[in-house]
């Protein structure tokens, strides 16, 4: 019933309904492109046992850094919204 409901929703405001996905999809989709061609879903699921399913505290900051260029007048990201906002745009920043 809820998709239904983001369809119609998606419809109405002539949004892309591509663009409508869960922040922990997002982190998901970050976490495998960081990791590109040495993505394992055994690793993964290694890793989600280790913290917990925290896909938040998965995601290696160091990496997130060297790889999101920051202004310097950002102070303290959230870490969690910018591996969001990376997953999202790896995987969608295309289409936009």
């Amino acid at each position: 019933m809820i998709v239904l409901q983001y369809q119609l929703l998606a419809i109405a405001a002539r949004l892309n309904l591509i663009a409508l996905i869960s922040q922990k999809n997002a982190l998901f989709l970050a976490y495998k492109h960081l990791h590109g061609t040495q993505f394992r879903q055994s690793q993964l699921a290694i890793d989600m046992l280790h913290y917990n399913t925290m896909i938040e505290e998965i995601i290696p900051t160091e990496t997130l850094y060297n790889t999101i260029e920051i202004s310097p007048g950002c102070t303290n990201p959230s870490i969690t919204a910018l591996a969001t906002a990376y997953g999202l745009y790896s995987t969608y920043g295309a289409l936009l």
